[in-house]
């Protein structure tokens, strides 16, 4: 192994020149991986990053805030034994004045590499006559009289005029520990689906009088306000890319705004801002609606540049982009998503004079996805997608073409394992704009290969596939693609690499292009989602 490594540090510091070297050390990789997967991981859960927290048998709001703080405070962190252990005691302790209980903590695989969920699972009976409790087991506040019942952080109005009432019959009565947390789980069904509400907690406080106890029911709701990193991309071809995002949501609607460094994506660089406005439910939470406005100026490679001098057939570059999409969304099924919009993008030439051309469109998406578990230990998730985008003298358009792309992803996992496959394929009818041309070499397309030397003004056809292997952090993938216009021949190439990978977040990844001369390797890392 020690000969490997170094065998692949000498490689990459030279820069693989030799071709049939890489290909003997990949062959040579292969089977180093393979055997990794087939033998029993060493690994100690202490190693692990805890995912996420489940409970089973219990439900959340019957938990008290405290505890229920402490268990999200678990995730990112490692695993520790002994702070979980002392958690399911504090979670049956908490929970013993309702309930004959105890609680045991079980870690299972993420869905990550190196990662584990905290399943906390609950033995539950109710109290019975055959079994009595002693008055330090019985919830205290059961002893008063429940004075009035309030809501916290809950419009009463889009409360059902049935569950008003029902809290009102709280009142007058002596606490009811259990009917009270059945309420609030019932409330927090209600809620969650057309609000912002994510669970309903039950608190008591002092009454008026020494004998009456305040019922309040209080609303946990998502994060109203919040900012993101979106992509942060580095390419040792391309350079820098990156986004900083600013969402404000009351559910169902919300607002983003955001700022932009963008060479990733398309042929040209983007620098400038995006805001998008999202209502979620129109009178049903299977039709929404968005509004996107985009404003960017542009730059464009030295290559592209040059190979624009010697394609008339292209149209030429532009040095702002203006875009404003209005759209509808229609979730009929839980895995289908269809929507229809209109895309209205303006730019701004300077050469030969400076004038405006549009490029109107109606747009339109159909996402599937599935995730299935077809045995013990598998999963698999299938995801096809397919977009149109039809520019038309019906809208004024300056630009007449119709361009049309297919993805197509399935992923197979078992524990630390990960196979992946991609694909993807384009066609555009007519003349588009340089936006809108397909490039393949970044990131996530011909790893390996710089965009600017495959297609520099990119082209109207496109077609890519990959596949890739994880185990744990590390991956290997393989790209194969071409891009071309009718008539003009481009070779089919194909992309080797291998690195690190956590996750959908982070990655790094050294990839280097399969060719005969020249083989220069390319450094990749980033975090996105």
């Amino acid at each position: 192994m020690n000969a490997l490594r170094r065998g692949i540090d000498v490689a990459v510091h030279r820069g693989m020149k030799n071709t049939k070297l890489f290909t003997i050390l990949l062959l040579l990789l292969l089977p180093v991986v393979s055997l990794a997967g087939e033998q029993k991981p060493d690994l100690q859960l202490s190693d692990c990053i805890v995912e996420s927290i489940e409970f089973e048998g219990i439900d959340a709001c019957e938990i008290s805030e405290d505890l229920r703080a402490e268990a999200r405070s678990l995730a990112g962190r490692k695993y520790n034994e002994k702070t979980v252990n002392a958690l399911a005691d504090k979670l049956g302790n908490d929970l013993m004045h309702r309930y004959e209980i105890s609680v045991h903590n079980t870690p299972v695989d993420g869905r990550e590499p190196m990662r584990v969920k905290i399943v906390f699972r609950a033995d539950k009976h109710n109290h019975t006559p055959e079994a009595p409790h002693s008055d330090t087991e019985v919830n205290i506040n059961e002893r008063y009289i429940v004075e009035n019942v309030e809501f916290k952080g809950i419009d009463e109005s889009r409360i059902r005029t049935d569950l008003r009432e029902e809290a009102q019959s709280f009142e007058k009565q002596k606490y009811n520990a259990g009917a009270a947390h059945e309420y609030a789980n019932k409330l927090s069904a209600e809620l969650r689906g057309r609000s912002s509400v994510l669970w309903v907690e039950v608190k008591v406080d002092k009454g008026t009088e020494p004998d009456r106890i305040k019922l309040t029911f209080e609303a946990h709701k998502e994060k109203s306000v919040d900012f993101d990193v979106p992509f942060l991309l580095y390419h040792s071809k391309q350079g820098i890319s990156g986004a900083l995002e600013m969402k404000i949501s009351r559910y169902p609607a919300g607002f983003t705004f955001g700022i932009l460094t963008d060479a990733e994506r398309l042929l040209e660089r983007n620098a400038g801002f995006y805001m998008s406005f999202e209502h979620k439910s129109l009178g049903t939470h299977r039709l929404g609606f968005r509004i996107d406005f985009e404003s960017y100026h542009q730059s464009f490679n030295n290559a592209t540049m040059t190979a624009l001098q010697q394609r008339p057939d292209v149209p030429d570059f532009y040095r702002a982009r203006q875009n404003f999409a209005p759209s509808l969304s229609v979730r009929p099924l839980k895995n289908l998503s269809f929507d229809a919009g209109l895309s209205f993008q303006r730019l701004e030439h300077q050469y030969p004079s400076l004038h405006t051309e549009t490029a109107y469109a109606g747009t339109g998406n159909i996402r599937y996805s599935r995730d299935l578990s077809f045995l013990e230990g598998y999963r698999q998730v299938v995801t096809a997608t397919y977009g149109v985008r039809t520019a038309t003298r019906i809208f004024d358009s300056d630009y007449v073409y119709t361009r049309h792309l297919w993805t197509a992803d399935y992923e197979l996992s078992k524990g630390r394992s990960t196979l992946e496959a991609h694909f993807t394929g384009g066609i555009i009818g007519g003349t588009a704009p340089l936006f809108e041309r397909f490039s393949l070499g970044n990131s996530t397309t011909l790893r390996g290969w710089n965009k600017f030397d495959v297609a520099p003004v990119g082209g109207s056809r496109m077609a890519h596939g990959s596949l890739e292997y994880k185990y744990s952090i590390l991956n290997v993938f393989y790209d194969v693609g071409t891009v071309w216009d009718p008539g003009r021949y481009s070779p089919v190439r194909h992309g080797l690499g291998f690195g690190l990978a956590s996750g959908e977040d982070f990655f790094l990844s050294l990839a280097f292009p399969v060719r005969l001369h020249s083989v220069a390797p390319i450094f990749m890392v980033g975090w996105r989602f």
